[in-house]
């Protein structure tokens, strides 16, 4: 069983572009956490802004879902205020908690934690009642038109164009975190925020754009998970990805670069679990015990190493 653990993931496509579809989701949000704590900030409210991308963006799509006339540069232009709709919809979220903290010294913490608490369960009642798709008994959204739909990479799974295009945000980010004068500032007021008052930078000002940055990374989930792996905002589909994405953060130290390595082995641990259960009928129990061993291992060399460095 073991065995089939480590291995049933490179059994057939579908398990293969699960995973990376996985990984691909869980990056994107880790992105979001990342840029949260470089900047001295921790945005617990992810699941809560990846579940509103996601919901905006079903909502966008579907009310202005093209027709047999419409041109393909107004279809593009559709499309890509379905996104922008989506990450200012994050952005806003958490800039808010940001400003809060600002004038007030709310804990971000408590304030994107809370709001997330509020905002799910009124996201759970829109998508149940007012905009749920009454034609199918699944409860979600009207599916978006195919055209909307990112390209699949392989036909049998759910694996699409969105991973090439969060390893190449995940460099650009890399860049602009580690070689720009911007970057090294919003670290610096994120590690040493008094040493950078000291030094004349503006704290606060860092503070809010690590936040609605990370709210937008979060949204933006949400989206890609829409366009390229649902198609439609079911309830709930945002379970696990965004503290699976904190958890990457955390592990990779809010490195970028390090990001999408760390959340391929998270994936790899989750995916090989869903595919031991229907390969080999083992229970859902033993599955969380094996994903919890597996990750105090890699928790304990992550600690051990750093203690000795």
């Amino acid at each position: 069983m073991i065995i089939t653990f480590f291995t049933a993931i490179f059994t057939s496509t579908y398990w293969l572009g699960t995973w990376l579809n996985t990984a691909t989701l869980i990056a994107c949000a880790a992105l979001g956490a990342a840029i949260a704590i470089q900047s001295g900030n921790l945005n617990l409210g992810g699941e809560s802004q990846i579940y509103l991308g996601g919901f905006v963006t079903a909502l966008w799509l579907h009310i202005f879902s093209p027709t047999a006339n419409t041109s393909l540069l107004v279809t593009i232009f559709i499309f890509l205020t379905a996104f922008l709709v989506a990450i200012i919809s994050g952005a806003i979220v958490t800039l808010l908690a940001a400003l809060l903290k600002r004038w007030h010294g709310v804990n971000e913490m408590i304030t994107t934690f809370l709001t997330s608490a509020a905002l799910i369960p009124i996201l759970d009642y829109a998508i149940s009642s007012p905009f749920r798709d009454t034609t199918q008994n699944l409860i979600a959204t009207p599916e978006i038109a195919n055209i909307f739909k990112l390209s699949h990479l392989l036909s049998v799974s759910d694996l699409n164009t969105s991973f090439i295009f969060v390893i190449l945000v995940s460099i650009i980010f890399s860049i602009a975190l580690y070689k720009t004068k911007a970057g090294t500032r919003l670290q610096i007021c994120g590690i040493a925020p008094e040493f950078a008052l000291a030094s004349g930078y503006k704290v606060d000002v860092a503070s809010c754009i690590g936040l609605s940055s990370s709210g937008a990374f979060h949204s933006a989930t949400g989206f890609l998970a829409v366009v390229g792996t649902y198609y439609a905002c079911y309830k709930g589909f945002y379970s696990g990805i965004g503290w699976n994405a904190l958890s990457v953060a955390l592990i990779a130290h809010s490195n970028p670069i390090v990001i999408f390595p760390v959340a391929l082995v998270l994936s790899f641990i989750y995916t090989s679990s869903d595919a031991v259960m229907l390969t080999a009928g083992t229970s859902f129990d033993f599955e969380s015990i094996l994903q919890g061993l597996i990750l105090l291992f890699v928790s304990i060399q992550i600690f051990t190493r750093k203690r000795y460095e």
